[in-house]
């Protein structure tokens, strides 16, 4: 371990951090796609390096985006941003996940409906078919209002007995108050079983 007068083993952690952001920099300074970005979307990205550095040099090991630790200045910097599209593929890279993009709290600072609405899109279909269980994907394909989509994903494994039920039951026309009925009301028995899960879904197909 290298010995630095006057440093604790934090501070020369984030000293080494640091130097390494630096290097990182360097190296993609000459990119065509990092001299596209404008400051702040700069000053978001170097936000991201230090927590990937930081988990990396904690855990020894290369860190996943859904482990990083952001603070408000940089969703602060990434509001400011106008290339927010190249800052989500340049930090999201392949980790297309919910959990991924909530630590860069798009939420935030991702203010365009249609790029938003995209992007869940993507990682809705990403995340049904890593384990082509439309259960896992329910309530995003209802909040993107992509029923028939999602009774289609269902559809296609008819033979598992939970999903036949669901299917049969999202072939309804939820425009009719019983039906809206009939879905609060497993909304409610799902809450009761703490499966809030999917009971957010049934909440969407009965309007509240």
């Amino acid at each position: 371990m290298l010995y630095i007068r006057g440093l604790n083993k934090d501070e020369k952690n984030e000293l080494f951090t640091t130097v390494d952001v630096l290097h990182k920099m360097y190296e993609v300074s000459k990119a065509f796609e990092y001299q596209r970005l404008d400051p702040p979307t700069k000053r978001c990205w170097v936000s991201v390096q230090l927590s990937n550095i930081n988990q990396c040099r904690r855990y020894e090991r290369n860190a996943h985006i859904e482990e990083l630790t952001l603070d408000s200045k940089a969703m602060a910097w990434a509001l400011q941003s106008d290339c927010k599209n190249s800052l989500l593929d340049i930090c999201l890279g392949d980790e297309l996940s919910w959990p991924a993009m909530r630590v860069l709290g798009i939420g935030f600072w991702l203010t365009d409906v249609g790029q938003l609405r995209a992007r869940v899109y993507l990682f809705t279909r990403v995340q049904y078919l890593s384990q082509k269980d439309p259960q896992n994907c329910v309530l995003l394909y209802l909040d993107l209002q992509r029923k028939n989509v999602l009774t289609s994903l269902f559809k296609l494994s008819i033979y598992i007995e939970k999903d036949n039920v669901l299917y049969v039951f999202l072939n309804r026309d939820f425009q009719e108050e019983k039906n809206q009925d009939a879905a609060l009301k497993n909304a409610y028995v799902l809450m009761g079983k703490h499966r809030h899960d999917l009971a957010a879904p049934f909440f969407l197909l009965g309007g509240d």
